[in-house]
């Protein structure tokens, strides 16, 4: 009997080992695009059975104003209370599925930010946020999504964010005095100053300046984002169609 040559017994091992990852990343894939396509379907079903709760209301409502009853009100008041019904009964499936696709939203958020590259995924990872109506700057460190107290906001062009939150995330330590409004980060043998309302940082005993000055905001000290973590030696990357910014320490 003849044996497999050892390199081409190795080839399919390696095969069988990858199929089930490349199987799992198509069928996630598909399965938010089933998410997607039925999403858009029932937005334009709700928005047709709008129009039809209007046009009942409208015509109960002219019935009302109108000095001829040539038809029961009870017909137009069923019309209108049946619209309303399919109407609801719409916007909860709708309901529904956002809730579902958002319970899977952190898993392609991570093949996403694991393929910084594909500007289709990026695309459709906006879609999904435009869908469940997320609007705010989401920010992920080293593949994990920064859950923010306080959302973070565009100024100028940059975004500020919370100051401990991403000291933290990149693994740098923070000492607020209160009485000076300044804060020092510290990550090895990098050590910057920033003080709320001066565009004027320091890094290592140099001047540095800001494009925009630290802000407290409901009682958190916000910090530039590009200029903290490039001050760290991290790579800075921002999409505007999905409004993600990711950062990777070197």
């Amino acid at each position: 009997m003849k044996r497999f040559p050892k390199q081409l017994l190795s080839l399919i091992v390696a095969m069988f080992l990858l199929f089930p990852s490349l199987v799992y990343a198509q069928s996630s894939n598909e399965l938010i695009d089933t998410y997607i396509n039925r999403i858009n379907d029932i937005n334009a079903q709700l928005e047709e059975a709008n129009n039809e709760v209007n046009y009942a209301k409208k015509m109960l409502d002219d019935y009302n104003n109108s000095e001829e009853k040539m038809m029961p009100a009870a017909l137009y008041e069923y019309n209108y209370s049946d619209a309303i019904e399919k109407r609801d009964i719409v916007a909860g499936e709708l309901s529904d599925l956002k809730a579902e696709l958002n319970s899977i939203l952190p898993d392609f958020e991570k093949t996403v930010i694991g393929s910084s590259s594909n500007a289709d995924l990026y695309k459709k990872l906006a879609n999904i946020y435009k869908l469940l109506d997320m609007k705010e700057i989401k920010v992920f460190v080293n593949g994990n999504k920064l859950v923010f107290d306080v959302q973070p906001f565009s100024e100028n062009g940059r975004t500020l964010v919370p100051i401990r939150a991403i000291t933290e995330a990149l693994g740098a330590e923070v000492k607020w005095n209160g009485e000076t409004k300044t804060a020092v980060l510290t990550k090895g043998s990098t050590a910057i100053q920033v003080t709320i309302g001066n565009i004027i940082a320091v890094i290592n005993d140099k001047s540095a300046a800001l494009e925009v000055p630290p802000k407290s905001v409901n009682g958190k000290t916000f910090v530039p984002l590009r200029f903290i973590s490039e001050s760290f030696n991290a790579q800075v990357s921002y999409n505007g169609d999905a409004r993600v910014i990711t950062i990777n320490s070197k």
